[in-house]
């Protein structure tokens, strides 16, 4: 009898410390939260406020319809590759914030801004320019230059929302070779000011620079002809993020 009352009281005292153990395991583990991927130690080591995965939004198939695309050649590019059909673009190669009032496009009659003036109404006005003027030798004048594009866009088309997208990065090729004063560096010091050009003229900043640059600051690998222009997929990436955010 005192055998069993023994062997009773021992599993009665292991019942009740795995007890214990089961909730301090509870309680000290972290809860996982649905959507966000958990922390690596890779990403620890940068600091775990940049490693947290934040939810990519999902893409809105008519978010571009109906929008009007202006700019230089990567804005071509968009155009040439068909993955924004839904949209009309007014580009050219080498445009810059002073051409868009006196060249048209190709094969075109009147000058690139003038073409939001043809009746034709566009619920979003997409504008990219910046690398071609990189050169310049003041930054007056293209920061002056930009705030009379964005005030003809809405002097045109009133009820459009203005979206202005940062300058594209480039690769690491390109940016050390710095023709043209073409870098990384001075695309970020122009996206600096192309965000503060929008605050004051009531266009919305996109920032599209984020999404393809490396840790360097240089362009990612796989989606550039040249290390400037993009090609198919990296159009498709550029296309499928104004979809989720604009």
């Amino acid at each position: 009898m005192f055998r069993i009352s023994s062997i009773v009281v021992v599993v009665a005292l292991c019942a009740g410390i795995w007890l214990i153990m089961r909730s301090i395991i509870v309680r000290t583990s972290a809860p996982t939260t649905p959507g966000y991927a958990p922390v690596s130690s890779a990403a620890l080591a940068h600091g775990v406020e940049s490693a947290v995965s934040v939810p990519s939004e999902p893409v809105k198939p008519d978010a571009l319809k109906g929008a009007a695309f202006i700019g230089n050649s990567c804005v071509d590019g968009l155009d040439n590759y068909g993955v924004i059909r839904e949209a009309t673009f007014f580009a050219r190669t080498g445009l810059t914030v002073k051409e868009a009032f006196e060249k048209p496009v190709i094969n075109g009659k009147v000058p690139v801004l003038d073409e939001l003036k043809q009746g034709k109404t566009y619920p979003k006005v997409f504008l990219l320019f910046g690398e071609n003027e990189l050169g310049w030798s003041t930054d007056n004048a293209f920061t002056e230059g930009y705030a009379k594009v964005i005030q003809s866009v809405h002097a045109s088309q009133p009820k459009a929302k203005v979206y202005v997208q940062s300058i594209l990065p480039v690769s690491k090729a390109v940016s050390d070779r710095n023709k043209n004063n073409i870098n990384n560096k001075r695309i970020n010091q122009f996206n600096e000011m192309i965000k503060q050009i929008c605050k004051e003229q009531n266009a919305t900043y996109v920032d599209v620079h984020s999404q393809f640059v490396k840790p360097d600051g240089s362009l990612i690998d796989g989606i550039s002809t040249d290390g400037i222009h993009f090609n198919k997929d990296g159009c498709q990436k550029w296309a499928d993020y104004l979809r989720a955010h604009c």
